[in-house]
């Protein structure tokens, strides 16, 4: 019995241990990322894109690791990225708390303006959500859809629901449109430049927009 209970400690002991070398971070919870988007004096000061946060960060905190900066302090928003003004701010909940721990607080939205509101409705959300995943994509397939991407930046400011949906479906369109021809037929070319001779298997829309760039 009472070596039962030593192999029982000494088990216990291991465990405590063990726990004891893992990092940190696999204790904590894991961080995640929101869409930000902010707009000022009519234009788009921050066009949409994902803001990453650890799992100790506060909403603020995260704000300001971002490459951005947002002040005075946590409780008045009155500055961002240089720029002054009377702005709002909002997730998708209508909360504009960003004393939240930012894992805790689960949001995916988070908006800034100095217009009369600043929380997305459902299709503000969608453009937001295809604005910043664009600016992710591999460059080809931002320059394939460019031109949808500048008309989503120019209307977004001014953009009711009904032309957030219509932005929205135009970039999202143009994303899947080209995505699916990557997966079309393919055609073997020599591609020729100064330094670098090279054949490759190329999709023909890849082809004609390497043709356009080098020529024109």
């Amino acid at each position: 019995m009472k070596q039962k209970k030593v192999r029982l400690l000494g088990l216990l002991l291991a465990a405590v241990m063990l726990l004891g070398c893992l990092p940190v971070q696999a204790l904590a919870a894991e961080g995640g990322w929101f869409y930000l988007a902010a707009d000022w004096n009519g234009t788009l000061l921050i066009a949409p894109e994902r803001i990453s946060y650890t799992a100790d960060q506060t909403l603020y905190e995260a704000l300001n690791a971002s490459g951005h900066s947002f002040g005075p302090d946590e409780n008045s928003v009155t500055q961002i990225d240089g720029k002054t003004g009377n702005f709002i701010r909002s997730d998708e909940t209508g909360s504009h708390d960003l004393t939240r721990n930012a894992a805790q607080a689960g949001i995916r939205y988070l908006c800034f303006t100095d217009r009369l509101t600043a929380q997305p409705s459902d299709a503000m959300q969608s453009l937001i959500a295809a604005m910043a995943d664009y600016r992710l994509e591999e460059p080809d397939v931002q320059l394939a859809a460019k031109v949808a991407y500048n008309a989503a930046c120019t209307g977004y400011v001014t953009a009711d629901d009904n032309a957030a949906l219509s932005l929205y479906t135009a970039l999202h369109n143009a994303v899947e449109q080209y995505k699916q021809t990557l997966d079309g037929p393919k055609y073997n070319v020599r591609l020729f430049s100064d330094v670098l001779t090279a054949s490759e298997s190329l999709p023909l829309l890849s082809i004609i927009s390497y043709l356009f760039r080098t020529h024109y």
